[in-house]
């Protein structure tokens, strides 16, 4: 998934407006916080469960609700869903593709969007689903679930509140964002 959302990030050096390169850059910052939060999400699980199966997560959203929704939430962004900070990275990459005339890359962009849907659909499902297999378990704190679901509501903010870190980025940019004309 990592490798596949980073590949976004070459978008941009064909692409190479500044719609392109702040597009990039979103990507790499929404991903960033989205994957945190995924990685918080798993560890939160594997501490639980003493295991990393996804086919025997047997129904831990009952028990670990918010470890679940931030796993959720974050998928959301990963997945470029609005209102995430990954479908305003996803929207501006789509934006550059089609300004430059590569509109191909759109399709890409989608193609992608799906693929991680499919994955991330899967893990949440198991999470609901019961599981035959024999287990054990611990009590999670509480401070880790609510730190992974921090991250992942950090991901959906950064798409609720994109112009304030859009505008931060705008002043790294080349030419201060404004073009080179």
């Amino acid at each position: 998934s990592t490798v596949a959302q980073l590949g976004y990030l070459f978008l941009a050096f064909p692409l190479a407006g500044i719609i392109g390169w702040t597009g990039a850059l979103y990507m790499l910052l929404s991903h960033a916080v989205a994957k945190t939060a995924m990685f918080m999400a798993a560890g939160n699980i594997l501490y639980f469960g003493g295991h990393d199966r996804i086919a025997d997560l047997d129904r831990v959203v009952q028990r670990l609700p918010l470890t679940v929704t931030a796993f959720g939430l974050a998928g959301a962004s990963i997945m470029g869903l609005p209102p995430s900070g990954g479908f305003i990275a996803k929207w501006l990459l789509l934006e550059a593709a089609i300004l430059s005339g590569q509109w191909w890359w759109g399709i890409i962009l989608i193609l992608g969007g799906l693929l991680s849907a499919a994955w991330a659909f899967k893990v949440v499902g198991y999470a609901f689903t019961r599981s035959g297999a024999p287990h054990d378990s611990r009590a999670v704190p509480v401070s880790m679930e609510w730190t992974a679901l921090a991250m992942a509501l950090i991901a959906i903010l950064l798409g609720l509140f994109a112009p304030w870190p859009l505008a931060l980025m705008e002043i790294g940019l080349p030419f201060g964002g404004k073009g080179s004309e």
